[in-house]
């Protein structure tokens, strides 16, 4: 991925959007702040919801579906459970070690 501000070529973004992960949603980023000159983590949170929506459901199907439906079976309750056992182990590791923090200084004031 090409740095924050840096001038790229056309082409190399071009394919930054479309090859990498969350491309689209670097380009949103890069639009919004070459307009407002600030992030865009509103319009980036969205896109990629937006992008990742279907995969999340589609592996949450295929793990709660039967194996006549060419599901695993484990059903929709114990996907539930896991996914959001999943979600809170990695929400709490990121809180306690703040690894997602890029410095410490507040957001406001």
């Amino acid at each position: 991925m090409s740095s924050p501000g840096r001038a790229v070529p056309k082409q190399e973004l071009l394919d930054e959007v479309w090859n990498e992960p969350f491309g689209q949603a670097n380009l949103v980023d890069r639009v919004h702040q070459n307009v407002t000159g600030r992030p865009a983590e509103v319009a980036m949170f969205w896109t990629a919801y937006i992008i990742t929506r279907p995969l999340g459901a589609s592996v949450a199907d295929w793990l709660a579906l039967p194996p006549s439906r060419d599901g695993i079976g484990l059903g929709t309750g114990l996907v539930t459970v896991l996914w959001g056992v999943a979600i809170a182990v990695l929400v709490s590791f990121l809180a306690l070690t703040r690894r997602d923090v890029e410095s410490d200084e507040p957001l406001l004031g």
